[in-house]
């Protein structure tokens, strides 16, 4: 029993991996330098829930076997009989599999472990702090944590940083709380424990994070009396470092390419029909992952009483395989 459900997730992760895999390589190809960033926040989630949904999803296509009528009560376990004996390896007393599933198990509940203990250091933090209401807004200034960032709907400020400079990442931290960022970071994070050891699903993570900050930027600056003092507010926080896997750090993917989003630059809306690229690459996974589907027909015309060779006998079944319909 054991045995059977170690194969039967080992399968799973594969198909996981590879379809969260596809996924990342579309958007790193033909997306991430849209602008789009409401409708590219769209997909890298539809990404997440489909890599953990499609897996349990199999296409099945059928194989007709044309087989001669001689009374014959199971041909393709003839068939398959009749070939020769598997040889199994014998018995290890180090089993690698159970090895293997000691360290991923290991890796995940560490990786959790961390998550867990970082938030619960917020937690921490927000009991004894001051909490200023914004809105939708818990402000909390403290000098505990030099870079500022958002947790939940909670935006957390060194209170060392100026009003005006405070006010600007103000409105950028209240983008985060007001499109409900925390639910991406969520979904992200747990498939980031449940695939560490996929690479694809750190830079995965680190793709939505991004989205999020030209998301927060461009509402931002809409916002903002002077887009320079926004501007001069980021390039402050440069130098801070990120706090915690499920908050929105204000300075997070600080490059030339975030000032560049920034710009207001007209694109055509067709670019958006680019996001279709990936109906294809899903068919095609879906087919990589398709499994066949036997059915047994008895052969048309005069039966055959008798076959003298067995071996002939398995090449005439062999040799009518026809494929049907795929479906699922």
């Amino acid at each position: 029993m054991l045995f059977r459900s170690m194969v039967a997730f080992a399968a799973y992760m594969l198909k996981s991996v590879i379809w969260l895999t596809g996924f990342t390589l579309v958007y790193l190809i033909f997306l991430r330098d849209e602008r789009y960033f409401n409708l590219k926040r769209v997909y890298l989630i539809t990404g997440i829930i489909f890599s953990l949904v499609f897996p349990f999803i199999t296409i099945h296509y059928q194989i007709e076997l044309e087989v001669p009528d001689r009374g014959m009560a199971d041909p393709i376990q003839s068939v398959i009989s009749s070939g020769p004996a598997v040889q199994y390896p014998p018995h290890r007393s180090l089993d690698y599999r159970l090895i293997f599933l000691i360290i991923y198990l290991t890796g995940a509940l560490v990786i959790a472990y961390m998550m867990i203990r970082n938030i619960l250091q917020l937690v921490k933090a927000i009991r004894k702090s001051r909490i200023k209401t914004e809105g939708s807004v818990k402000l909390i200034r403290t000098g505990e944590y030099r870079s500022s960032f958002s947790f939940f709907n909670f935006v957390f400020i060194n209170n060392r940083v100026e009003n005006p400079e405070a006010e600007e990442i103000l409105n950028h931290e209240a983008v985060h709380v007001k499109q409900k960022h925390w639910i991406d970071l969520v979904l992200t994070e747990s498939v980031r424990i449940i695939q560490w050891i996929n690479p694809f699903a750190w830079i995965y993570s680190g793709l939505i994070r991004q989205n999020h900050e030209y998301l927060a930027d461009k509402e931002a600056l809409r916002l903002s009396t002077d887009p320079a003092n926004y501007k001069a507010a980021l390039l402050n926080q440069l130098f801070s470092t990120q706090i915690i896997c499920l908050s929105n750090s204000f300075n997070q993917s600080f490059c030339k390419k975030r000032f560049e989003m920034m710009k207001n630059t007209s694109t055509s809306p067709f670019r958006k029909m680019k996001i279709l690229i990936v109906i294809p690459v899903i068919a095609l996974t879906f087919y990589a992952f398709a499994e066949p589907e036997y059915n047994c027909k008895k052969k048309q015309g005069n039966p055959v009483t008798t076959i003298q060779d067995p071996v002939k006998e398995q090449k005439d079944i062999k040799s009518t395989v026809k494929i049907g319909r795929a479906h699922v």
